[in-house]
């Protein structure tokens, strides 16, 4: 009996061991000073994964629905890498109240996204009572999520 458990075990273990994952998932969140806002996306994958048709969305403080997709059409990401996405605040003469996203971040990007803030609707305009979630297919499919769906409102979320 013992060995026909510990057969079943190994057995298990090592189909676990083996288990692919075949999606993107949110693998880094910057939520720093002012702008500098960034989401880093990891291909867990052993294919390059196209993301059109993905997209970064955000749950605004505690909410159960959220606001635009930010598409992330026509880039990709190779297998077991990463895309650094960040909020597009550029302007080095940091007009009004548009700080830039520091030099050290923007040397990480690979997409700028969200250059204007639109009442708050883009997925780039977050903080730590925000969830953030990447989709598919136009976003009937969630993908991923960092934060609780629902939750955040006054000081939870993350």
């Amino acid at each position: 009996m013992k060995r026909i458990l510990s057969t079943l075990l190994v057995a298990l273990f090592s189909g676990a061991a083996f288990a692919q994952c075949n999606e993107v998932m949110i693998s880094e969140i910057v939520e720093g000073w002012s702008n500098n806002k960034a989401i880093e996306i990891y291909n867990a994958s052993s294919n390059t994964i196209d993301l059109t048709g993905y997209g970064i969305v955000r749950f605004q403080n505690g909410s159960t629905t959220y606001g635009n997709i930010s598409y992330l059409d026509g880039y990709t990401v190779a297998s077991h890498d990463v895309l650094v996405v960040v909020l597009d605040k550029r302007d080095s003469l940091g007009t009004g109240l548009e700080y830039p996203v520091w030099d050290e971040l923007q040397a990480q990007a690979d997409v700028f996204i969200n250059p204007t803030y639109d009442n708050g609707v883009w997925a780039m305009y977050f903080n730590g009572n925000d969830a953030i979630a990447i989709v598919k297919n136009s976003g009937q499919t969630l993908v991923d999520i960092f934060g609780r769906i629902g939750e955040g409102t006054g000081f939870g979320g993350w």
